[in-house]
């Protein structure tokens, strides 16, 4: 899976910014002891419109497999319209990361704040439960859902970690092409003759 970095959270002065997922009103039935609205009733509304976004995203069904970063910034009260947004920030081989913004109105006023936000990851799996691999639909691309995402779909600091990786195999590869010159000098034999896994031009390096 690669891993990519996840923005800070966008200012409350910012105004809401991804994809509208979902949109509700807190009820009296979610409030806590404190007459405030319960935070676990706003986290599973976070995540439904997440998983909303997820299965449109990736096409398939989706599972939450982690929250985190989890800010809860303001009380939300009885009668605040509730409104999620999404942006996809992340894509590994079969999960993808989202960030998400649940932003209240009240009733007097005219401009909604954000009240809570915090990264979810969901899992693409398929018709048996099982994960699999996960691409983002180019409509979502297209809106620019992907803002940290190149047009190849490799994230910027995927093609440092890339980098990076190929770097540490340069020792590995060099004390192997030593290793062959060494049997080439001992043994007297051609580059053919040599073991299968030192006869090529290049060391393969297979990944973890």
């Amino acid at each position: 899976m690669t891993d990519t970095h996840v923005h800070a959270p966008v200012s409350s002065d910012a105004g809401p910014s991804g994809d509208l997922c979902i949109r509700t009103l807190a009820m009296p039935a979610d409030t806590n002891a404190n007459g405030d609205i319960f935070g676990g009733w706003l986290l599973s509304q976070m995540d439904v419109g997440g998983g909303v976004f997820a299965s449109k995203a990736a096409k398939s069904r989706t599972v939450t497999v982690a929250i985190e970063a989890m800010n809860f910034r303001k009380a939300v009260y009885v009668g605040d319209l509730v409104s999620v947004y999404a942006n996809l920030v992340r894509v590994g081989r079969t999960s993808m990361t989202v960030h998400l913004e649940a932003w209240a109105l009240r009733r007097r006023e005219e401009h909604p704040f954000l009240v809570t936000d915090g990264n979810f990851t969901y899992v693409s799996i398929d018709d048996h439960g099982r994960p699999q691999e996960v691409r983002p639909t180019r409509d979502v691309i297209a809106r620019g859902a992907l803002p940290h995402l190149t047009k190849t779909g490799v994230t910027p600091n995927a093609a440092l970690m890339s980098q990076r990786s190929r770097l540490r195999q340069q020792p590995v590869i060099k004390r192997m092409r030593s290793r062959r010159t060494q049997l080439r000098v001992d043994s007297g034999r051609k580059p053919a003759d040599l073991p299968e896994e030192l006869s090529g031009r290049d060391a393969v390096i297979c990944p973890h």
